[in-house]
């Protein structure tokens, strides 16, 4: 039984596949017969070139219209102007008011007082400082040495004691020279005032608030002949 069903296979695979093959030979014969041409085309040798062609962008989108609204005109009525009278005067007429006479009365019994005095204010105290006497400021033993000895005097050994008095101004500075006791010698006594008058220099005097002030000075020279 299994032989049998076998052969069956075989046979039937055998025409199966004269079928195909017969069908194959049929088709290739009308290829060929259809595409038969007179002449024969040559293919080139060479590399493939890709060509590549721009497509066109597509349209923009055309824009979609708005309805506008629709509007309303609204009209508003104007009242009639009246034409301008010119013929009446434009100025307003001012009544004129008159006072009269005004009398003020000012009653009797307002009295005033008497005026209070307000004291017044008792002044600031100022700083308080001792009065300061004219003091020398330089050496008062180079006022007058002994190269000043007058010449005449010198000669006559002629010697005394001068006392003086200065004034002394707010600069330091000798204003005047008085002799307030004779050396009995005129020339030694001028001396005396002449060259302390230019050399001497002081520390002015100051009051009680510290201000500067004139003041003066009292001294003697003795005018001896060095041996």
């Amino acid at each position: 039984m299994t032989y049998l069903n076998r052969t069956q296979d075989n046979k039937s695979r055998a025409i199966a596949i004269a079928s195909v093959g017969a069908i194959h030979a049929a088709i290739g014969l009308a290829v060929v017969t259809g595409l038969t041409v007179s002449g024969v085309i040559e293919l080139e040798d060479g590399p493939l070139i890709a060509q590549s062609f721009p497509t066109a962008p597509p349209p923009p989108p055309q824009p979609v219209p708005t309805e506008q609204p629709p509007t309303s005109v609204v009209t508003l009525p104007t009242a009639p102007v009246p034409p301008l009278d010119l013929s009446q005067p434009t100025t307003p007429e001012v009544a004129q008011f008159d006072p009269g006479e005004v009398t003020v009365k000012i009653p009797s019994n307002i009295g005033f007082g008497d005026p209070t005095v307000i004291p017044p204010l008792p002044p600031r105290p100022l700083p308080s400082f001792a009065p300061v006497r004219a003091a020398p400021a330089n050496d008062a033993a180079r006022w007058i040495t002994a190269d000043d000895y007058p010449g005449v005097p010198l000669r006559r050994n002629i010697e005394g004691v001068s006392a003086y008095r200065l004034v002394i101004g707010t600069n330091g500075r000798v204003n005047a020279c008085e002799i307030t006791a004779s050396s009995g010698n005129r020339m030694l006594d001028e001396a005396t005032c002449k060259l302390i008058s230019r050399r001497a220099r002081f520390e002015p005097a100051t009051d009680g608030s510290g201000t500067k002030i004139v003041g003066d000075y009292t001294g003697t020279v003795r005018w001896q002949i060095p041996d």
